[in-house]
Formats: C-alpha cells, structure tokens, sequence
C-alpha cells in the first residue's frame, strides 16, 4: 500500500516571504528617499494626500498579507482534520474486516466435524434431526455470507492480504454453496438414503478447515497496512493539537 502526502507552504515560510518582500521595499524606498533626487521630484509633482494615500496603501497591504497568512493555516489546519477523520474511517474498515475473520473463524471451527457425525447419525436413524437445516445450517450459512472480500474492497491492501481475502472469500462461497445443496437435499436422503450427504458433509468440514486457516492470518496481514495509516494519523493529530494550542493562545 502506497501512501501519498502533498506538500504544503507551512504558514511561518509564507509569513517569513512576506516579510523579506517587505523589508526590501523599505530598503528601496529608504534608498530612493535618502541617496537620489527622485524623492524631491516626485513630492513636488504630487500632493501631501498621494503621500498619505502611498502610506495607507503600504499598511493595507501589510493586513492583507497577515491576514492571508491566517486564512491559509486555517484552511491547512481544517485539511488536516478532514485527512485524520479520513484515516480513521479507513483503520475502522481494517478493524471490521479483521473482526467478521476472527467472528466467523470462532464459528466455522469444529462445525464439520460436529455436522459430519450429525449426517452419519442421520444415515444411521434414515431421517434428519428436527430443525437441522433451521437452527444448524442456516446459521453457519448466514455467517459464511459476510465473507464476500475481492479486489474491489474499499481500503488499500496490499498483495499479501489480499490474497489471504480472496482465499477466504473462496472457500466461504463452496462451503456455502455445498451447505445449501445439503440442505435442500434432506427430504429427498429420507427417501434415498443419506449417504452421498455424508460425503458432502465430509467436504464442506475440509473446506471449513481452510477457511479458518485463512481467517486467522487475515488480521495480521490487514496490520501491515493499518500500521503506516496509523502512523501518519498520530503525527497529523500531534500537529493539529500544537495548532489548536497556538490558536487558543495555550
């Protein structure tokens, strides 16, 4: 993941420019005032209000630029505010896919073993258990279903991550589609017999296997890019505190 910063003007540099500018043209106008005739020339051609009038335009001028000054490390102070509550929506979105890993992970573990001996029981009996596709399968389906990570994700991850999300993403959707052929299937394996179910199910517990492998490396991957987003947050949240403080005069 790449993360680019834009330079900026800070405000003591502009501030600073502005100054020399200005101390040149007091070293002009001293010089053109002290060391010719022009002075002489030009009060003579003018007026006491031109020079009054030059005067005012020097000190409205000098505002102008104080206050330009002010308006622009305002605006580089609200910029930053907006880039930090940027980052944070981005390390949330790392934290909650990192969270639906680990969530789906604790409910995906031991599920095949414990659904491959339900469906051997079943073979044995000829009939499902009451409620085997409402309160066994159904569940672990829905929590199968937030794992739908592709490229198209919303937050920079690099290579490694995302192949750890791609990975998942696969093996969430077989286990799915199997589980969902199970249990439509179940009414039909009272008639027929359950044993092509229960080689299904021995399926779906190798597919839940890998998925949980895939699901637990999947935060530590995630770290490797939330970590540098992280970072320039603290530093940009460092800089706006010492601005906030300037501004309040702590």
């Amino acid at each position: 993941m790449h993360i680019q910063i834009k330079g900026s003007v800070p405000v003591q540099l502009a501030t600073l420019v502005a100054l020399i500018c200005f101390g040149l043209g007091v070293l002009l106008a001293s010089y053109l005032f002290i060391g010719s005739d022009i002075p002489l020339k030009c009060y003579e051609a003018g007026s006491d209000a031109d020079w009054w009038a030059a005067g005012g335009t020097w000190v409205i001028g000098i505002g102008a630029i104080m206050y330009s000054a002010r308006e622009l490390g305002l605006k580089i102070h609200e910029r930053r505010e907006a880039r930090v509550a940027e980052l944070a929506s981005t390390l949330g979105q790392y934290s909650s896919i990192a969270y639906t890993a680990m969530t789906v992970r604790g409910r995906v573990e031991g599920f095949g073993a414990r659904f491959v001996q339900i469906m051997r029981d079943a073979d044995q009996v000829g009939r499902a258990p009451e409620g085997l596709d409402s309160y066994f399968i159904a569940p672990i389906r829905g929590a199968l279903g937030q794992i739908k990570w592709d490229r198209s994700i919303g937050v920079p991850v690099a290579d490694k991550g995302l192949a750890r999300l791609g990975a998942a993403t696969y093996y969430a959707e077989r286990s799915e589609a199997a589980l969902a052929y199970i249990a439509s299937s179940l009414k039909q394996a009272e008639k027929h017999g359950f044993g092509h179910l229960v080689e299904m199910a021995k399926e779906v517990e190798d597919l839940l296997d890998a998925l949980a492998v895939h699901l637990a490396s999947i935060p530590d991957a995630l770290q490797t890019d939330a970590d540098p987003v992280r970072e320039l947050m603290e530093r940009l949240q460092q800089r706006i505190a010492q601005e906030d403080a300037a501004l309040l005069g702590e």
